[in-house]
């Protein structure tokens, strides 16, 4: 996904922070059996698939997302155990109360909208060789023989992280429960919910993709360019246990978690979004930065401005200290701050992957040792948050110098390149086709530094005792990339099935897209003010995505 957007969803905070401020078959069903609260039978497997699906040999066509039937015995495949939680002082109550949008059911958005999840919790939704969970893909070809993402398809038990995937259209969910109140959709969120927590790494991170195995979720990683359908003879892989920062993989499930406990306020939820601050905290390098991958060797384990690495983890250090008032989050974050006061170049600007001694260095192939403006837009947000935060002025004087270089550095107006040469301030890399070698990467840093032109030292901000946990929940809203411009035209794209389509593949993102809109424009026209969920991750542009490889 192009870089710049996986970024968009946080930049909202520097906003907040300086004002200080399948269908129906988805309902739980009571068992005729006596029960045993949390043990569950899987679903009926459907009609067996045609051949040449990429499925082995006598495999069935994954059950669409009916909640399994509550029954007295265990599962033959029980979820793994997570990893030992740290110990949690207390779990608080988010306070939320459900109040539904009294929307018309014949109001043609509502139609459209129930069509879409129906449609989304049916043929997309992947429940593997594990019943108990499930999730998505980022596109799906129209036979759904093939689930792909970013450069790759996955093989049919494995769903997807990396956005937009599994937490981003999990999360849609929740909002239609909020917003519509039909419980289904809840219970389709909390599917999510068990899968990603069960998946969840011993550091407390996810990786890009989660296998569905017999004996429960796996991390793996199937990597850039494969077309793989089927893990082959050999089945899949080990698990990993390896958290992955870029591209908001851990960012992106660890939000949903949080966002599913505020509004059900069922622990589980918390402990495991807890599960993953603490891991960020222990991925945090001796010097400061965070890398892409955590454990990680070469540029994997050297700090990472790419594809939203240090931004998100700072976002998240930034979010978890206000919603429960820990200050080792806060400290993390300073720590984040007094390692760009280092690394900052003698040009003004940051590299996009730095190593020891704080030099930019070598990444893939094609990326350069270079300053990023795009590293350095991030670096100014992290400064204003870290600012913001605890009122100390010395940060900025980093912001103006950063400035500076941006504007120095632009190709043409309101445009850079990639990567600049450290020393010479010169552009560097270039030619790889399908890569996106200039962009609009500077202007964000260029217009944040001058909201904060003239801000000298200042009280820190406040946090309430236990912390707010429905910071940024209540002030933030959808974002996303490029949509229709209205409820009609989004209804008028979408197909007779529920589903949207782009050059011939069911496409999560403009389902992701499309839906938030939708709960906006439902919103708007009803008058509710129940709280708006930010998108955990905007959507990407609709135009032909830049062919660019995971890190490998």
């Amino acid at each position: 996904m192009p870089k710049d957007t996986c970024r968009a969803a946080v930049r909202i905070l520097a906003a907040v922070l300086f004002l200080a401020g399948s269908g129906s078959g988805c309902a739980r069903k009571a068992s005729d059996a006596p029960a045993a609260p949390g043990v569950l039978e899987p679903p009926p497997i459907s009609k067996a698939l045609p051949p040449g699906s990429g499925k082995p040999s006598g495999w069935a066509d994954p059950p669409s997302l009916s909640p399994p039937t509550v029954v007295s015995t265990p599962p033959a495949n029980p979820a793994p155990t997570p990893p030992p939680i740290a110990a949690v002082a207390f779990v608080p109550k988010s306070g939320y109360v459900h109040k539904p949008i009294a929307a018309d059911p014949k109001d043609p958005m509502v139609a459209g909208m129930r069509k879409a999840l129906e449609f989304y919790a049916g043929k997309p939704f992947r429940h593997g060789n594990w019943p108990k969970g499930g999730g998505w893909c980022g596109a799906y070809s129209e036979d759904f023989r093939k689930g792909s993402g970013e450069n790759v398809t996955v093989p049919w038990d494995t769903i997807r992280i990396q956005p937009i995937a599994t937490p981003d259209i999990a999360q849609v969910y929740l909002m239609a429960w909020m917003r519509l109140g039909d419980p289904k959709w809840l219970d389709a969120a909390k599917i999510v919910g068990e899968t990603l927590v069960a998946g969840q790494t011993k550091h407390g991170g996810w990786g890009y993709e989660i296998c569905l195995a017999k004996d429960g979720p796996r991390n793996v990683h199937v990597g850039g360019g494969s077309g793989k359908t089927d893990w082959g003879a050999a089945g899949p892989p080990e698990g990993s246990q390896t958290n992955i920062y870029d591209d908001g993989c851990t960012y992106a499930c660890a939000e949903y978690l949080y966002k599913l406990w505020w509004a059900t306020d069922d622990p589980r939820w918390y402990l495991g979004w807890k599960r993953a601050m603490d891991g960020i905290v222990g991925s945090q390098r001796s010097d400061g930065g965070f890398p892409q991958y955590f454990p990680g060797g070469g540029f994997h384990g050297a700090t990472t401005f790419n594809d939203g690495v240090m931004l998100n983890s700072c976002s998240d250090l930034l979010r978890a200290w206000r919603r429960t008032g820990d200050s080792k989050y806060l400290d993390s974050l300073k720590k984040v701050a007094d390692y760009l006061v280092a690394a900052q170049s003698k040009l003004g600007g940051w590299g996009a992957v730095i190593g020891d001694g704080y030099k930019p260095i070598q990444a893939r192939s094609f990326e350069p040792p270079g300053l990023g403006p795009d590293a350095t837009s991030d670096a100014i947000q992290i400064l204003v948050w870290v600012h913001e935060a605890t009122g100390e002025a010395k940060y900025l004087a980093l912001v103006a110098k950063a400035a500076e270089w941006l504007e120095k550095a632009q190709t043409e107006p309101g445009k850079w390149h990639r990567y600049y040469n450290p020393e010479s301030g010169r552009p560097v890399g270039g030619g790889k086709s399908g890569y996106v070698w200039d962009g609009a990467w500077g202007a964000e840093g260029i217009a944040l530094a001058k909201a904060v032109k003239g801000k000298g030292a200042q009280p820190p901000m406040p946090v309430p005792a236990g912390g707010d946990p429905s910071f940024d929940l209540r002030f933030l809203r959808a974002t996303g990339g490029k949509m229709k411009s209205t409820p009609e035209a989004i209804l008028e794209e979408q197909s007779e099935d529920g589903s949207w389509v782009l050059r011939r593949k069911i496409d999560s993102r403009r389902f992701h897209s499309y839906m938030h809109q939708l709960f906006a424009a439902l919103g708007a026209k009803y008058g509710t003010k129940a709280p708006e969920f930010p998108a955990l991750s905007p959507a990407e542009s609709f135009a032909p995505a830049e062919a660019e490889p995971e890190g490998e």
